[in-house]
């Protein structure tokens, strides 16, 4: 999934019982300003404990959403590293 894709989805819960669910987050979840700045952070180059200290939202977060970009590799040094751009 491409970062546009996903930052553009909606993030609502069904109306009724009968409607399908769009997206249900069961934890809270940032806005896509915050989002936008931690892929940005990821960009630039910062890596995922870098951008924790400056955003002040936990490095898995940061790493969740690194990875959804496609800027960050689940694989690579226990996933804190960005993947090369």
């Amino acid at each position: 999934m491409r970062w546009e894709d996903f930052a553009a989805q909606k993030r609502t819960v069904p109306a009724g019982p009968n409607e399908p669910v769009v997206r249900v987050f069961a934890m809270n979840t940032l806005t896509v300003e915050q989002q936008q700045r931690i892929v940005d952070l990821l960009r630039e180059g910062h890596s995922a404990r870098e951008v924790e200290r400056i955003t002040g939202h936990r490095r898995e977060t940061v790493l969740l959403y690194g990875r959804l970009a496609g800027l960050v590799s689940r694989k690579s040094a226990g996933g804190t590293q960005a993947m090369a751009a």
